[in-house]
């Protein structure tokens, strides 16, 4: 048997024994994150004229689903678990630990970068989608100008949220004194400066912005081989996926090596998470322009067996890091098992 389908077999046989628990988490979680988010959003819209507006209303229902899995937000809050064991030598998990502020904050700014770039891939412009998590798309339902608008302000309301954390960290300067536990509440405020650098790049020109241009400008693998078509999707996807490891990973006060191995592991779930949404909308009815894309399939259209290479390829680089990451990695592995198991 090819040990690349071994592994996938093995993998996915270990989600069927935690799928229940994997998915209670991951519930669990968007719930924290969720009401996070409204108490950021009330807490910054501090003007009650303000949240009667359509800009508001039409804000919280691109940032608030019950249909949201927030799994950006559950892998930074696993890589932090991660940096605090390797840090002070303690297993943490969802039990075992009431989540700081600074981490559901930087958590919440993440899904705030997603919902932006979700309600401006929506635009007709874009992948002109009518629909959004079970319900009509910003654009549909509010119109084209507000939406633009949405996905703007979610992009400032993410640093808003962000550089508030400093402000909390100079008032309490917890950070400063090591005879209280600086995980309570705060980070320090160079630690917060990179995050909010890292996740700017990351969403930029040079992250996920650039890659949707790159996507934007190309339909057809002739115009675009596949060397280039996956560093396009590393920018459009990857880019995210890493910048919330390594917050986390920063958040826990990790090492380089660490931040290192969570921005590669955040890099390579993009690169899964996109290749697998690939094969599902192959299979799927596409939006007028998304059908236009280029997507994995383009490169192999004659041979399924191809496109799940590429896929057994990323999942052996993905369980390579697991392999050589500190502390408990069972919800990271479980979270992979369930990607790869079959809707």
């Amino acid at each position: 048997m090819n040990s690349r389908f071994f592994l996938i077999h093995t993998i996915i046989r270990e989600f069927n024994m935690c799928s229940l628990h994997i998915s209670q988490q991951l519930q669990d979680l968007a719930k924290q994150v969720e009401r996070h988010i409204k108490t950021l959003v009330t807490t910054t819209s501090n003007s009650a004229n303000f949240q009667n507006h359509t800009l508001h209303t039409a804000l919280c229902s691109a940032l608030l689903s019950e249909h949201a899995k927030r799994i950006r937000a559950f892998m930074l809050v696993q890589f932090y678990f991660l940096a605090r064991y390797d840090v002070e030598g303690t297993h943490l998990n969802f039990d075992t630990i009431a989540l700081p502020q600074s981490v559901l904050t930087v958590a919440a700014a993440i899904e705030m970068v997603h919902a932006a770039s979700l309600v401006h891939d929506d635009l007709p412009a874009m992948d002109d989608a009518d629909y959004r998590r079970h319900q009509l798309s910003c654009h549909k339902e509010y119109g084209e100008g507000i939406a633009i608008l949405v996905g703007d302000a979610l992009l400032t309301l993410t640093f808003e949220c962000l550089a508030s954390l400093t402000s909390l960290a100079q008032e309490q300067q917890i950070y400063k004194d090591p005879s209280i536990n600086k995980w309570a509440t705060c980070v320090a405020p160079l630690d917060i400066l990179e995050i909010i650098r890292i996740i700017a790049h990351a969403a930029g020109a040079y992250g996920m912005c650039g890659g949707q241009a790159v996507d934007l400008l190309h339909s057809k693998p002739e115009t675009l081989n596949l060397q280039d078509f996956l560093v396009m999707q590393q920018a459009k996807t990857g880019c995210m996926f890493a910048a919330a490891c390594e917050s986390g990973a920063i958040l826990g006060g990790a090492s380089q090596t660490l931040r290192t191995q969570a921005s590669q592991y955040g890099y390579a779930f993009g690169a899964l998470f996109q290749a697998l949404d690939d094969l599902k909308d192959n299979n799927s009815p596409l939006s007028r322009n998304e059908a236009m894309r280029l997507s994995l399939v383009s490169y192999f259209k004659d041979s399924s067996q191809d496109i799940q290479e590429v896929i057994n390829h990323i999942v052996e680089q993905l369980n390579v890091i697991l392999n050589t990451l500190p502390g408990a990695t069972t919800n990271l592995r479980s979270l992979l098992s369930m990607m790869l198991q079959p809707s």
